[in-house]
């Protein structure tokens, strides 16, 4: 080990830190056809990784963001001027997005030439998340040596190839974050004011994709300050995505009445009101679990990250934490945090250690970088600790869609610790910068990452299955049934004729029919005496993982009062769908608090 530290530290002072006027040159200049190389192998992965997956369903929030882009198509200029029923009621949609609308109009441009099925919205999806990766190669190379790896590493994680099978905006935002910063960066180090107004343009845009983006401001100051040393006049150019921030809020102000950006914020708080928060060593523990299981491959990576020795004892101080957070509940949602009950599931305790060790493993490398002082690491460390406080405490809930901006951050600190550690020489190189050890290592990544993908996917299909066989069974029904939930749910039953369950406004007579899933989002049960359970749908999912199951614990797309784990492997139970006739006259009380 100490030989290969000092080959290391050779290494990097053949490479040095950048300075002011000097050009970047920690990341070996590999020919310009080996980077074209690298570029097609990225392309060639994301293709292979994702196009099983483009004819995926609409599932979670999808819906909102392709109704916005049909109502784009019709009015560009008031984006959120319609309603929407999300939450049991019809609602103006600018008063339930609590996401810009960037990716929207893209949608809408892609939806306008190749119409509005998934398989063409899931196409134009392809090309935000290329170039993420692209992005995060291209970054890479401005921060480590094996600027590939950290790209493949990334794409490879769950996290990542889950989120970019959905038509949210999370694979959009990072892309336009990794392209941002690569150009910022890039500009610092050759004094070029293109790069600088390139970078703060796309950090403008990235705030209009994702309000999250926000983030981006502080942290390019971060990366002007550590790379220049000094305060100078390129950072005015922060006054760019600063005003396009100021002035969304404005502008929306004036549009709707109040401020979108502020309204996200009002909605997280009131969240967190309503079902209040952990105590913070709980909610400390469900985080790095949670992490850990978005980015699980790189387990595969450990044994190149650290000796033998800091493994085994890692692993002994992992249990130990896993059983006590096991015993006490930490990541039961039916238990009580605290009280001591044993959770009845040990498939539950296998999981939580193996995504504690994860996440375990990320908090280590974020450390072991710092104390390194390898070039650019307040900047690596910044993207990633921040990330990890907004997921975890102001966030309105804790979902992988909030983790994955972190990802190509990760991917390039795996990349510096195993150069660190590694000895140039000590494997044999296959192509370019990759070994036999990294094909091995990323092709199961890869793996893992296709068959909880493949679990996501099963329960969006069985939204839409459901729908169609709920209007085969009610199809003899004198009026359209009304239906509870939302959701990729809701937008296959209103494509067969269905209509959302209005709180405010729907009153129900002998005859009418209610469908009730088991699982889904904004429920309302339905007043007891008024309706019988007339018929029953069942969907089964036979397909052992589940991101998405309040029965199994898994809440990737949201943990709050779901599931504390974003993924499960073992048996998951069926979707199930109840079909009530209304016997009497009745109307719901509008009670906004009780809809959950």
């Amino acid at each position: 080990m100490a030989s290969k530290e000092k080959h290391a530290s050779r290494l990097m002072s053949e490479h040095p830190r950048t300075v002011a006027g000097e050009v970047d040159t920690f990341a070996p200049d590999a020919s310009a056809v080996l980077r074209w190389q690298h570029r097609a192998v990225l392309v060639v992965a994301t293709l292979l990784l994702l196009l099983p997956f483009v004819s995926k369903p609409l599932h979670i929030d999808d819906p909102l963001f392709v109704w916005t882009a049909q109502h784009l198509r019709v009015n560009p200029w008031d984006f959120y001027g319609f309603e929407v029923n999300w939450r049991g009621y019809a609602a103006p949609m600018h008063e339930v997005a609590t996401n810009p609308p960037l990716l929207s109009y893209y949608l809408a441009a892609v939806t306008l030439v190749l119409g509005d099925h998934e398989v063409s919205l899931h196409l134009a999806a392809l090309l935000p998340t290329m170039l993420a990766v692209l992005g995060t190669y291209e970054l890479a190379r401005r921060f480590c040596s094996r600027p590939l790896l950290a790209a493949l590493v990334a794409l490879t994680s769950p996290v990542f190839v889950i989120c970019s099978t959905t038509l949210m905006c999370d694979v959009s935002a990072v892309a336009l974050w990794c392209w941002s910063m690569f150009f910022w960066h890039d500009g610092l180090v050759t004094q070029k004011s293109s790069r600088l107004f390139l970078g703060a343009s796309l950090a403008a845009l990235a705030i209009l994709t994702k309000y999250f983006g926000m983030a981006l401001i502080p942290l390019l100051l971060l990366d002007a300050l550590e790379t220049r040393r000094r305060l100078t006049s390129n950072l005015l150019w922060l006054i760019l995505p600063l005003g396009f921030t100021v002035g969304y809020e404005y502008l929306t102000r004036a549009w709707y009445g109040h401020g979108l950006i502020s309204d996200a914020s009002a909605y997280t708080t009131a969240i967190k009101q309503l079902h209040g928060t952990a105590d913070g060593l709980v909610t400390a523990f469900r985080l790095i679990v949670f992490l850990g299981g978005c980015v699980v491959s790189i387990i595969l990576f450990a044994p190149r990250l650290w000796s033998r020795l800091v493994l085994v004892i890692g692993g002994l101080i992992v249990v130990t934490i896993a059983l006590v957070g096991f015993v006490q509940g930490w990541a039961d949602v039916t238990a009580e945090p605290g009280s001591w009950q044993v959770a009845t599931s040990w498939s539950l305790l296998a999981h939580m250690m193996v995504f504690l060790a994860a996440g375990t493993i990320v908090f280590a490398l974020i450390a072991s970088d710092v104390a390194a002082r390898r070039p650019g690491f307040l900047v690596l460390a910044a993207w990633m600790v921040g990330t990890l406080v907004f997921a975890g405490n102001v966030n309105w809930t804790l979902n992988g869609r909030s983790i994955l901006p972190l990802v190509p951050a990760l991917g390039i600190l795996v990349a510096r610790r195993i150069t660190l550690v590694e000895s140039v020489g000590s494997f044999r190189r296959y192509w370019g910068e990759m070994r036999w050890r990294d094909i091995a290592s990323l092709t199961m990544a890869a793996a893992i990452s296709l068959l909880v993908t493949a679990g996501d996917h099963q329960q969006a299909s069985s939204a839409r299955t459901a729908a169609e066989l709920i209007a085969q069974q009610v199809e003899a029904a004198t009026s359209a049934p009304v239906f509870v939930g939302h959701w990729g749910f809701q937008y296959y039953m209103q494509q067969q004729g269905a209509r959302p369950l209005d709180l405010k406004s729907m009153s129900f007579e002998p005859g009418d029919q209610i469908v009730v899933p088991q699982f889904n989002t904004s429920l309302i049960a339905i007043p007891p005496g008024v309706a019988i359970a007339a018929d029953r749908v069942e969907v089964p999912l036979r397909w052992p993982f589940a991101t998405m199951r309040a029965a199994e614990n898994v809440g990737f797309y949201s943990t709050r009062q779901i599931g504390h784990l974003p993924w499960r492997v073992g048996p998951v139970s069926p979707d199930e769908y109840t079909i009530h006739t209304v016997q009497r006259p009745f109307r719901f009380r509008f009670e906004p608090e009780a809809i959950h």
